[in-house]
């Protein structure tokens, strides 16, 4: 994370000097006791047990991961994925909108009926449609959509499309999720209003975009605290070398010349800067950006919490007048989903839609760099992500789990990772604290550092031929991924 700065660590031509009586530069030092530094160095220090778990899949590295974790508000939790229709229309829904189909992406049957190759049954003019005849009920990826209140009313809408195709009825159940998302695409994107690239939009609006809405209305106070606590106390280790630098020089001037009237004092403190400045080739207009980040934050700040009112969180694209980023340098707010939505399938255990993934309690924004990235780069370390797919480890009989890592429930909002909101009405509804949540997290069955360690063994033991004979196979490709 950065400061935004409009000049390089280049002298001034003119050699001109710095007036800096009015600067307090121990000030701007006191408020550096929790930098991104500490962050960066918490996420180091995760990504280290991470590869090492990666890497041997034994108990002890899995619960020195836990331990790591857990300094930093963090939890690792092993899940069964649920199926890549769910998963993809619950990742749909997160967005409002149906993925563009390209035909190679298509069934045999849905190319061949475009391309001519198989015929048509009964297809329709768009004067005479008859969607009577197709019962959507027998398909399984319908049944996934209709769990979406939102895809569920597209079903006069498919059924339309199907007849205009000429799909014959019994190939109905045979339909993949790609041509179901083909035909709303044909459906809804006809008169380009609606339609782009990326696929068609459905939702009015995205979950996203109102649970943007939602937590701003309910926490804009704290998140406008808590945003400018986290910009005031970070600052990039070049721009603390600068004021450390002058804060030492000031000190050895006073020290030198304690007896000197205030104002040659002060001359003498702006004259031994200037030079410190000079040898460390910064000018002052650096200087005043790392001085004057205070009002830059707060007008960013405002301007976040104005975007997050109408459901976004991303500034990266505006521009300032010379084109150039206008933000560049300033945290990005991302809305994270606490179960992944590979992962939906634990909604499904709690007796609920695996579409509850979505739901605004399952939600927590974080700040992309470094928490939310290093979350997801985590699960690719843990995990893999080996040719696209994920890694599973073994952890009971006869059953493979995949890891994640995520915040404990009731944080709604993470600004570093000892740094976050928390969601008051979740604590009150479980009787919950603030130490309280912590611990339930950590005492928490699905927790890995809780699973019965001879089941671990038995297990570890069994998968460990596989294991290394994995990371001799792939040790030219990736040997920090253990795969079974």
């Amino acid at each position: 994370m950065a400061y935004i700065r409009s000049s390089s660590l280049q002298p001034e031509a003119n050699g001109s000097s710095v007036n800096m009586e009015n600067v307090d530069i121990r000030q701007r030092l006191a408020e550096m006791k929790n930098t991104v530094i500490d962050d960066e160095q918490a996420y180091r220090e995760i990504q280290l047990a991470a590869n090492e778990f990666a890497l041997n899949n034994s108990f002890e590295t899995e619960q020195k991961l836990a331990q790591v974790l857990e300094k930093y508000n963090l939890y690792c939790y092993p899940y069964n994925e649920i199926s890549r229709d769910k998963r993809d229309v619950a990742r749909m829904a997160f967005t409002g909108s149906i993925d563009f189909v390209h035909d190679g992406l298509l069934s045999d049957y849905l190319r061949g009926l475009k391309k001519g190759e198989i015929p048509r049954v009964d297809a329709n003019s768009n004067e005479k449609i008859d969607t009577d005849k197709y019962d959507l009920t027998f398909s399984t990826v319908w049944n996934v959509f209709n769990q979406v209140s939102e895809f569920a009313a597209l079903e006069e809408t498919i059924k339309k499309g199907l007849a205009r195709l000429g799909v014959d009825p019994k190939q109905v159940a045979n339909l993949k999720q790609k041509d179901f998302c083909y035909i709303i695409n044909q459906e809804l994107g006809k008169d380009g209003k609606n339609a782009s690239r990326n696929g068609v939009k459905v939702f009015k609006e995205s979950y996203k975009a109102r649970h943007t809405k939602r937590f701003i209305q309910e926490n804009e106070a704290k998140f406008r605290q808590g945003m400018l606590d986290m910009l005031r106390k970070t600052i990039p280790q070049r721009d603390k070398e600068i004021l450390s630098r002058l804060a030492e020089v000031e000190k050895d001037v006073r020290q030198k010349n304690a007896n000197l009237p205030q104002e040659k004092l002060n001359e003498k403190i702006a004259m031994a800067r200037n030079e410190a400045l000079r040898d460390l080739h910064v000018n002052k207009e650096y200087l005043r950006n790392i001085m004057g980040a205070k009002e830059k934050n707060e007008e960013y700040v405002n301007k976040l919490i104005e975007a997050m009112k109408h459901g976004c969180t991303d500034l990266s694209s505006e521009k300032d007048e010379k084109g150039k980023p206008k933000w560049e340098g300033m945290p990005v707010i991302d809305v994270h989903h606490v179960v992944n939505i590979k992962d939906a399938g634990a909604k499904e255990g709690q007796g609920k839609s695996f579409a509850a993934v979505n739901d605004y309690e399952n939600m927590c924004f974080i700040v992309r760099h470094p928490q939310h990235d290093a979350m997801h780069a985590l699960e690719n370390d843990l995990n893999g992500d080996y040719r696209g797919e994920d890694v599973f480890y073994n952890r009971r009989i006869d059953k493979k789990f995949i890891y994640r890592i995520q915040p404990p429930p009731g944080v709604k909002c993470m600004f570093g990772f000892n740094s976050m909101i928390y969601d008051e009405e979740y604590l009150s509804e479980n009787n919950l604290t603030k130490d309280l949540l912590k611990e339930e997290a950590r005492k928490n069955p699905n927790n890995s550092r809780n699973y019965d360690q001879e089941k671990r063994n038995r297990n570890n033991y069994h998968g460990q031929g596989r294991h290394d004979a994995y990371r001799k196979e792939n040790k030219h490709k990736n040997n920090a991924f253990a795969r079974f």
